[in-house]
């Protein structure tokens, strides 16, 4: 065997420069950056100018099954208390935070100011154990903060004044806001917000959600009602109000509320809807859903989940016009209700060049066309649609798709 080269033996990670493998340090898990110390006298203190804070007491406790042992959680304490003492760079751009367990609050709160204090960009915070966590009230103050992530179980004590002035991301994930006034304040102090997640973030006390973000691009809102009032089938029964001149993506998946107010969504380029209504017949609902689709009468690229063609058609809502829609992705097989509200859709769509039913396998396309097709009152009507739907040029079936001359394909159909 050919001996290799001093070349191919030489560390290379040793001949990059400080500040190039404080970088590269910075990107790891802080329990493995300061295991690098024991390397080598050089990298025993590289590790002290890392930018990025990332401690999960998972992967601190070792053995996992040691987890629940007061000595193990000492010990991670203390390891977190030791890294943010020898830590030697004043500033630092991310702090992560994951706790499975329960630890002292004050601690914890002490770890979250001490990020504070050294000008932290980005703070993501999950704390999975139900407790009575109270953020530091200086976490709602913070001038430099731009990206904020909270995933914790417990209500969220909103001060009277909120000033986030840099913050652009903000993500709420079981963290429970109590009230309409809590939900406001807090958005009130984000004057420039670009992207907001929600989920099971909504107490009972929640009556209605109103989103005011004038520079808003991107808005998630996902089973909002909160894991501790949850009970089956349980959705928010609120109004969700958007006034978001400049959203480019918005997903909803939720029940219709008891009302959709969307403002003007001129820029909007992809919506995901997936709504669920309880009862078809309240006019109520029927106008929500009506409100919806109007709201995103712009869109570019849609999808819409089985569920809410059914609700579209069994709440008799008005499909609007859609003057820009290129692409419909219906996601699931629609079922025999949902098909009905397709034709109409599809008529309101003059641009469209996309229709995708994702979940429809090959051996069913026949099957589910003439479905559709017997969804109609006049039998041609099928045919007659796709031959004046010139801008439709490609239809995708599961994994199958087809182009033109997709209309011969759709003429051959027999007439009932």
């Amino acid at each position: 065997m050919q001996k290799l080269s001093e070349e191919q033996y030489a560390d290379r990670i040793s001949n990059l420069p400080n500040s190039l493998v404080t970088q590269i340090l910075s990107c790891l898990p802080t329990k493995y950056a300061v295991a690098t110390s024991a390397l080598s006298t050089r990298w025993k203190q590289l590790w002290t100018s890392i930018t990025n804070m990332d401690f999960d007491d998972e992967l601190l406790v070792h053995p996992q099954n040691q987890s629940g042992n007061p000595a193990v959680q000492r010990s991670c304490t203390s390891f977190v208390c030791q890294v943010f003492m020898l830590h030697r760079d004043s500033a630092v751009h991310r702090f992560r935070l994951k706790l499975n367990h329960i630890y002292d609050v004050s601690r914890v709160n002490g770890w979250i100011g001490e990020m504070l204090m050294r000008n932290v960009q980005e703070i993501d915070l999950s704390i999975r154990k139900e407790d009575s966590t109270l953020l530091p009230q200086d976490l709602f103050t913070c001038r430099t903060l731009v990206v904020l992530k909270l995933d914790i179980n417990c209500n969220m004590n909103v001060p009277t004044s909120v000033s986030l002035p840099n913050l652009k991301i903000l993500h709420f994930v079981c963290i429970t806001f109590v009230d309409d006034d809590s939900i406001n304040r807090f958005l009130f102090g984000c004057p420039v917000l670009e992207e907001l997640n929600m989920t099971a973030c909504v107490g009972e006390g929640v009556k209605v959600i109103n989103v005011v973000a004038p520079m808003l691009t991107s808005l998630n809102m996902h089973n909002l009602v909160s894991r501790h009032y949850m009970k089956p089938y349980h959705f928010f029964e609120g109004r969700i109000v958007l006034d978001t001149p400049a959203l480019l993506y918005l997903t909803i998946s939720d029940s219709c509320a008891d009302g959709f107010e969307l403002g003007s969504l001129p820029h909007l380029i992809k919506a995901d809807i997936t709504i669920f209504a309880e009862d078809h017949t309240d006019p109520i609902t029927s106008e929500a859903i009506t409100n919806l689709l109007k709201g995103i009468s712009n869109v570019r690229f849609l999808h819409l989940a089985d569920l809410s063609l059914e609700s579209i058609d069994r709440c008799n809502s008005q499909v609007p016009k859609f003057p820009y829609l290129t692409d419909l992705d219906l996601g699931e097989r629609p079922s025999d209700t949902g098909w009905k509200s397709l034709p109409k859709l599809l008529e309101n769509s003059p641009l469209l060049e996309s229709l995708v039913f994702k979940e429809i396998i090959d051996s069913d396309i026949k099957q589910e066309l003439q479905g559709l097709q017997e969804t109609l009152d006049d039998s041609n009507g099928l045919k007659d649609f796709f031959m004046l739907q010139h801008c439709i040029y490609r239809i995708c079936f599961g994994y199958c798709i087809f182009k033109p001359p997709l209309r011969k394909y759709l003429l051959l159909l027999p007439v009932v």
